[in-house]
């Protein structure tokens, strides 16, 4: 569809490719560095650019938890330099959440939920470092928003406490921005992305943490690429959406920092009052470029230096990623 006349006129095609690229290495990483459950897979994988070795970081710890006969190795994760905590928690996080999803019938009921849930809180926290049990945590909202949607509701009523349901709509937010529907990206395609994530959400809670996953998603896949969260900006300003937007920007763009400590040359952008095309200064110095100075200059030394970066899986407001880091 790229080639046809006026097409490039319509759609933003490098986000598409973005995305699928994104996929496929979380998918198929042995494309990248071999079996992945070969000794020299993960230092092959570090070698990567940081952009590509995210990913392929995330897909070889889903293949190792998927092989394992659907578990991870506990403490496996720890022996992994602490950059790579994003990446491998949430690769273990999906692998778990399939696992245990899997195991239910159509007719699964609360109590059948309640006892899932169990099992892969329980699972996930032995196969997490200490601290980093919410990212381990959140990615069951992401296979069920994903694979399950029919159970997207039932099985958050059935979380046993705020938190754990927090970081279950976190993930179906991240979820949301891989959603079919949304592959196309005609104009309007990313108010219509957020307007069907809130309405998905049944609550006030639900939604900011839905929201706020998406962002993080769109910012991470298309972080060389700072006209698409410009886009997302303007779309989130028009909706009154400010405070999801900021804290999934922002929370992505901490994770990113410490997944690559050595990068500038992605950032740069985002902490520039130069907006991209299309966005106006005024919007993109507000919602973007003061929001990501704050979180990287103020906010994460301090959640770094606590060892909380595993808690930045579900929305928090300033005041919150304050007291984060303060732990």
């Amino acid at each position: 569809m790229r080639f046809v006349p006026g097409s490039s006129a319509l759609a933003d095609w490098q986000e598409l490719d973005n995305k699928i690229e994104a996929f496929r290495l979380f998918q198929y990483p042995e494309r990248e560095i071999g079996d992945p459950l070969r000794e020299g897979a993960v230092p092959m994988a570090l070698r990567l650019p940081d952009f590509r070795g995210i990913w392929v970081m995330e897909g070889i710890a889903y293949e190792r938890a998927v092989r394992a006969n659907n578990a991870a190795t506990p403490g496996a994760s720890q022996v992994l330099p602490d950059r790579t905590g994003v990446s491998t928690h949430a690769g273990i996080g999906t692998a778990l959440a399939e696992k245990f999803l899997q195991e239910l019938d159509k007719s699964a009921d609360q109590k059948a939920f309640r006892a899932a849930i169990e099992r892969f809180f329980t699972a996930a926290c032995e196969r997490s470092r200490p601290g980093w049990e919410p990212a381990t945590l959140e990615p069951l909202g992401l296979v069920v928003r994903g694979l399950y949607p029919e159970w997207l509701r039932p099985i958050s009523d059935a979380m046993p406490t705020p938190e754990l349901r927090s970081l279950y709509w976190h993930g179906a937010g991240r979820s949301a921005y891989f959603a079919p529907s949304g592959f196309i990206p005609l104009p309007g395609a990313h108010a219509r992305m957020l307007t069907s994530a809130m309405s998905d959400a049944p609550d006030e809670d639900a939604r900011l943490n839905m929201l706020s996953g998406l962002i993080w998603a769109a910012v991470l896949v298309n972080l060389p690429r700072p006209k698409v969260t410009a886009s997302f900006a303007t779309a989130c300003k028009q909706l009154k959406l400010e405070d999801a937007f900021k804290n999934g920007l922002t929370s992505a763009l901490m994770a990113w920092r410490h997944m690559a400590p050595l990068d500038t040359t992605l950032f740069r952008p985002y902490t520039s009052e130069v907006p991209p095309e299309d966005c106006t200064r005024e919007n993109w110095k507000t919602m973007v470029m003061e929001p990501a100075v704050w979180a990287l200059n103020e906010i994460y030394p301090k959640i770094e230096r606590a060892g909380r970066i595993g808690h930045l899986f579900r929305y928090r407001t300033a005041a919150e990623l304050h007291e984060l880091g303060s732990v």
